[in-house]
């Protein structure tokens, strides 16, 4: 049987075809929500329009003749290797080179300890498949970005928001609101961050809160999902 079909996060479905999304699609794809992250980039497309809502990178300052370069002399030199399947967890060069440059944040770990994936949304998609059950509760700064709501909550993850201030998430409210989580006889499972320039918030994480966070997600035995695309960008 062939069905072609589109989420209900893309088509609102009609009489007609409600019917037929609920025996094919599953429970979580029927309840899925439209992807912020699309709505954002799409007005982002428009003619004229600077938009300062998502996280695109200006490119203009590339240097696209050494990326030609490179991308000939990979083409000539490996051509055959570059266009077939690989290891599903990236090639080994680039797990080294990711060891390597994480090693400017202060984190070792060896190349077999990577994953490569295609951007941090396919990661945190990865971690969130493999760590999070129904149900369990995943805090994140208030507010966060959309992005990583998205992935916790198709996993039925709940969502606690935890307040901010100009230093980031505080620790006190942090350590409440667990204590109120597992009173209500629910599973505390990890805290989603953005530590640095936090999205949307634009927010540092101060030294001193690091330390206290961590703290507190190691006494509770919370996971720690970072989410930290900009901070090499930053020094303390």
């Amino acid at each position: 049987m062939s069905v072609s079909v589109k989420s209900s996060a893309e088509v609102a479905p009609t009489p007609a075809t409600a019917g037929t999304q609920s025996k094919v699609l599953a429970q979580r794809t029927l309840a899925a929500r439209p992807s912020e992250v699309r709505k954002v980039f799409r007005a982002a497309q428009r003619p004229n329009v600077i938009s300062f809502a998502n996280g695109a990178p200006y490119l203009g300052a590339l240097p696209f003749d050494r990326i030609a370069v490179d991308a000939q002399r990979i083409l000539l030199e490996s051509g055959e290797r570059s266009f077939q399947y690989g290891a599903s967890n990236g090639i080994p060069e680039l797990r080294a080179h990711i060891a390597e440059l994480m090693k400017l944040e202060g984190i070792t770990a060896s190349p077999e300890q990577v994953l490569v994936t295609a951007g941090s949304q396919q990661a945190l998609d990865v971690a969130a498949r493999v760590l999070v059950n129904p149900g369990d509760v995943i805090f994140a700064e208030a507010p966060s970005y959309a992005g990583g709501m998205a992935v916790f909550t198709s996993y039925e993850a709940e969502i606690v928001h935890v307040p901010m201030d100009a230093d980031g998430i505080i620790p006190d409210e942090l350590e409440r609101l667990i204590g109120e989580v597992r009173a209500a006889g629910k599973t505390a499972k990890g805290l989603y961050t953005i530590p640095n320039f936090q999205n949307p918030g634009g927010v540092n994480l101060s030294a001193q809160r690091r330390l206290q966070v961590g703290e507190i997600c190691r006494s509770n035995d919370l996971l720690i999902f970072e989410d930290n695309p900009y901070g090499l960008r930053i020094r303390w």
